[in-house]
């Protein structure tokens, strides 16, 4: 198979859509390293910065369904205006205060972005696109999101270079949190400036008031076996860079350009992996790169050598990430459209919910020393949800995969 480059051709809007998207990965691919850190020397201890990330996916995550609902409703592009800005406020708050309540209060605010952006961002690009560019257009966003995730990550080099030059620990953090704030002012212009604003739909709003999908409802029933990777990712996979700082007492001078390869390799991936689909399906693809990635996952801990547990790191996100545009593809094709931030919503709540009690359960057991259970429990949950997505979707023949909507899937 080669790669079709005409079904990267996007129209304004779409483009526009997934500078958007981009432009946020950047300050991601930082924050995800620093951020717990930056807790951490502000005072917080493992527990307490496990605690904080769960109750902020507990609240996401059950702010996504009443959101999604109310997307199809009267229109996806004003709930993603919302989420963009909503971080340039919290960001703020990091830059004007080291108060840990203060910080911990906004933290948890943020929630409301994540939660507006859950499923309107995936249905209204799924509104600009078709089933022949679909999967493409989810790849090419995921691959725009994970190289600039990358730059961000080396980045993360910053609060080490500042504070072996002078600078107090806790203030050589915040210049990323300035650049934070410029980036998401970037990206809200593109949406406002660039992006035409959808109408909602009048029959879900003539609809009874439910936030179920009624159409699509046995499609987000199966969907919901990701609960348990979502509970698996968040034990281990939100402290990764406190699990490396504590068994290898490493910072960002190190995990900023570990991180950085790593996202290089998964953006890669996500360009490929259609053409993985177009050989296999939707469904085999996303199964046999997770069952793949667990056996990597579990050999980390085990691993005394740095620069293979590197490596296994980097290979272990590449298997496990590179199917999740063609996740979120299958499941827009396979909803009805006017449901489709409806059911996105509903199965990334599925998603973040339990991937809230995660943290917690990780940061108690880092806390405790043991670094090596947390992996373990992580690996039998991805396992487990991936065997079960095989299970409810084994019959989905690739040939399907061209039509949008299928109702008949049981």
């Amino acid at each position: 198979m080669i790669l079709s480059f005409k079904k990267y051709k996007f129209n304004s809007d779409l483009l526009s859509l997934i500078i958007s998207s981009i432009l946020p990965s950047i300050s991601m691919g930082y924050n995800i390293i620093i951020f717990p850190l930056y807790l951490y020397f502000l005072g917080m201890s493992p527990a307490v910065i496990g605690i904080l990330f769960s109750l902020q996916m507990v609240i996401a995550g059950t702010l996504m369904i009443p959101f999604g609902r109310l997307a199809d409703k009267y229109g996806k592009w004003y709930f993603i205006v919302l989420s963009t800005m909503i971080p340039i406020f919290t960001t703020y708050v990091y830059i004007s205060t080291t108060n840990i309540g203060i910080i911990f209060i906004a933290y948890l605010f943020q929630s409301l972005s994540y939660a507006s952006s859950s499923g309107s961002m995936s249905a209204l690009i799924a509104e600009k696109t078709n089933i022949a560019n679909r999967d493409y257009a989810f790849s090419f966003m995921s691959f725009g999101t994970a190289f600039g995730s990358m730059g961000g990550s080396l980045v993360a080099v910053l609060p080490s270079y500042l504070s072996s030059h002078g600078w107090a620990m806790v203030d050589s953090y915040k210049p990323l949190f300035f650049i934070t704030i410029i980036l998401e002012f970037l990206s809200l212009s593109f949406i406002v400036l660039k992006v035409s604003p959808d109408k909602g739909s009048k029959k879900v709003r003539e609809a009874k008031k439910s936030f179920w999908p009624e159409k699509s409802k046995k499609v987000v029933i199966k969907f919901s076996v990701l609960s348990l990777i979502g509970l698996g990712a968040g034990i281990i996979v939100q402290l990764f860079s406190l699990w490396f700082y504590l068994r290898f007492h490493v910072g960002g001078s190190f995990l900023g350009p570990l991180y950085a390869v790593s996202n290089l390799f998964v953006a890669v991936a996500f360009l490929l992996s259609p053409l993985l689909v177009e050989k296999i399906g939707p469904v085999k693809t996303i199964v046999y790169t997770q069952w793949s990635s667990v056996v990597l996952l579990l050999l980390i801990p085990i691993i005394p050598s740095i620069l293979i547990v590197s490596a296994l790191y980097v290979s272990r996100n590449l298997l496990m990430n590179m199917s999740g545009p063609i996740q979120t593809s299958f499941l827009m094709s396979l909803v009805s459209p006017d449901e489709r931030a409806s059911a996105s919503s509903i199965t990334n709540s599925f998603h973040t919910i339990p991937r809230a009690f995660g943290p917690a359960i990780g940061g108690y057991l880092l806390g405790i020393g043991n670094l090596t259970l947390p992996f373990f429990l992580t690996g039998i949950l991805y396992a487990i949800s991936s065997t079960l997505f095989l299970i409810f979707f084994k019959g989905y023949e690739k040939k399907n995969h061209k039509k949008d909507f299928k109702r008949n899937i049981t």
